[in-house]
């Protein structure tokens, strides 16, 4: 599913140039905080800057590998963290939420089998048959 993603990156002349002109102007910003803070290497970004924006406008296929290892980068990243995050998310959120209602002995789904019970199905209130029911459900 991911290299389909990857196949599937889109590079026409306009998105070339799109990206050309996001990526110089964030080095232009970058440039400018470097230049504002005293920091050394100030230059370089504004190059940086100028190679994306020059490009972005006047030869937008010659950023064409660059715009796909960049894209393909950004896929990737977004691969790992979408696992990462929810990882995280599931074991310090939800498992502890699981584990305290256990152990106070709450059973959100009534899954506890009881052999003395018929029937699991569960009635449903009088009025709500009919097309007015299907209204307001919650």
């Amino acid at each position: 599913m991911l290299l389909e993603e990857i196949k599937t990156i889109r590079s026409s002349p306009r998105d070339l140039k799109t990206f050309g002109l996001v990526v110089g102007t964030f080095f232009a910003v970058l440039g400018a905080l470097f230049l504002w803070r005293g920091r050394p290497g100030t230059l370089y970004w504004f190059l940086a800057a100028a190679f994306f924006l020059v490009l972005g406008f006047l030869r937008p296929a010659f950023l064409k590998p660059i715009q796909k290892v960049w894209m393909t980068a950004a896929l990737l990243m977004g691969w790992v963290m979408t696992r990462v995050v929810l990882g995280v998310l599931f074991y310090a959120v939800i498992t502890p939420i699981g584990l305290v209602s256990r152990a106070c002995g709450k059973d959100f789904m009534t899954s506890k089998i009881d052999p003395a019970q018929e029937s699991y199905w569960l009635t449903r209130p009088p009025g709500a048959e009919g097309p007015e029911g299907y209204e307001n459900q919650y």
